[in-house]
C-alpha cells in the first residue's frame, strides 16, 4: 500500500513537471492569448480559435524576451583624414566682370608738326556781267581768231590731248580737259524766273561721240550766302548731231532734261537716261536761286568763283582731242531774253 502511494506521488510529480514544462514552452511560443475574466491560455497559431466565451488578444515582445536599449555611449575620436581625391574636370568659364573705373588722364603729348598750308579760299565777289571763257587743264575756250580754223568770230572750244601742266589747279584727280563758256549777270536770280536756255552749236564729224555740249547751272537751294547749299544742275541733249553744221538745242524748264550731280534736291543723278523737269527741284518756288559760286564739282577750277550758267564740253577723265563751235546762246527769263551772239 505504501509502495502504491509513493508510486502515485512520483507519477503525479513527473506529470506536473511535464505539464509545467509544456505550458512554459507554449507561453514562449504564443502568438496570442485567449482570455475570459481572470482565466487565460496561450495559443501558438494565429489561425487557432479561442474556446467559447474567450477573447483572442495579440501580444508583442516583452522586455523578458529582449533587453531594453542601453544609453548612447560617448562620441568616439575623429578618424584619420582620408587620402586626397583626384582633380575634378575644368569648370565652365565664369561671366565677364563689370568694367573697371576709368584710369587717370594721361599727360599732354608733345606738340605736333605744323600742317601744310591750305588752298586759299575764293572770295564771294560778284563776277562782271557778260561772257567768260574758261579752259581747264589743256583746253582752250575763246573767240576764234582765225588761225586757219574757219570763221573768225565764233566762240571756239578746243580740247587738246595731254595731261595737266598745272597739277592741283582743278577739283578732283582726273587728267581730262574741259572747255567752258560761262554767262554771268544771273547771280541771285530766283530759279522759278528762268524759263529756257538755248544754244546753236557745230560739232565736226571727226569728233568722238562724247563731244556733246552740256548745260550746267549753279543753284543755291536756300539762296543764303551764310548757309549755302549748292547743287550743280546738268542738262544734256543726247541727240546732238556731229555733221559739221550748226544745230539749235533748247532746254525748257518743264522738259525732262534736268539732273543733278549726286542725285540731290529732288532731281535724279547725272548719268540717268531720263531727267526730270527743273520745276521738281527742292525749293523751286520758295527760295532757290542761280548763283555765281565756288563749286567743288570734279574738273572745275579749284577755288574759283564760276558763273551761274555754264556751257561746257569735255570731262575730267578724258583727254581725247575734240573741236566744236558755239554760234549763239539765248537765256529767257520772266524779265525778258538775253542773246549772246558770236557771229
Amino acid at each position: 500500500m505504501r509502495f502504491k502511494l509513493l508510486s502515485l506521488i512520483a507519477t503525479f510529480a513527473v506529470s506536473m513537471m511535464i505539464n509545467t514544462s509544456s505550458a512554459e514552452a507554449q507561453r514562449k511560443n504564443a502568438v496570442a492569448f485567449c482570455v475570459k475574466g481572470t482565466k487565460s491560455y496561450p495559443i501558438t497559431s494565429s489561425s487557432t480559435r479561442c474556446a467559447k466565451g474567450y477573447a483572442k488578444i495579440g501580444i508583442t515582445a516583452t522586455s523578458k524576451d529582449n533587453g531594453t536599449s542601453g544609453q548612447v555611449g560617448p562620441q568616439g575620436l575623429p578618424g584619420a583624414d582620408g587620402p586626397v581625391g583626384p582633380q575634378g574636370p575644368k569648370g565652365d568659364t565664369g561671366a565677364t566682370g563689370a568694367n573697371g573705373a576709368d584710369g587717370a588722364q594721361g599727360a599732354t603729348g608733345p606738340k605736333g608738326d605744323k600742317g601744310d598750308a591750305g588752298f586759299s579760299g575764293a572770295s564771294r565777289k560778284e563776277l562782271a556781267p557778260g561772257v567768260h571763257f574758261i579752259g581747264v587743264n589743256r583746253a582752250i575756250a575763246g573767240i576764234d581768231a582765225g588761225a586757219g580754223v574757219g570763221s573768225t568770230d565764233a566762240a571756239l572750244v578746243r580740247l587738246l590731248n595731254g595731261n595737266s601742266t598745272t597739277p592741283g589747279s582743278y577739283n578732283g584727280g582726273g587728267l581730262g580737259n574741259k572747255a567752258i563758256i560761262g554767262l554771268t549777270g544771273y547771280d541771285k536770280l530766283p530759279i522759278n524766273q528762268l524759263q529756257s536756255i538755248s544754244f546753236s552749236s557745230k560739232i565736226d564729224a571727226s569728233n568722238p561721240p562724247f563731244a556733246n555740249f552740256y548745260l550746267n547751272m549753279l543753284v543755291d537751294i536756300n539762296c543764303d550766302e551764310l548757309n549755302p547749299a549748292y547743287v550743280m544742275i546738268v542738262a544734256e541733249k543726247n541727240e546732238q548731231v556731229r555733221d559739221g553744221s550748226y544745230k539749235t538745242y533748247n532746254y525748257v524748264v518743264t522738259e525732262n532734261s534736268f539732273r543733278s550731280v549726286g542725285g540731290v534736291y529732288g532731281l535724279p543723278i547725272h548719268g540717268d537716261v531720263d531727267g526730270l523737269p527743273l520745276t521738281g527741284l527742292t525749293n523751286y518756288n520758295s527760295g532757290a536761286c542761280l548763283v555765281d559760286a565756288n563749286i567743288f564739282d570734279g574738273g572745275m577750277p579749284r577755288n574759283t568763283i564760276m558763273p551761274a550758267i555754264l556751257l561746257a564740253t569735255g570731262d575730267s577723265n578724258t583727254n581725247t582731242p575734240r573741236f566744236a563751235r558755239i554760234d549763239n546762246i539765248t537765256v529767257t527769263t520772266t524779265a525778258g531774253t538775253n542773246t549772246y551772239d558770236f557771229d
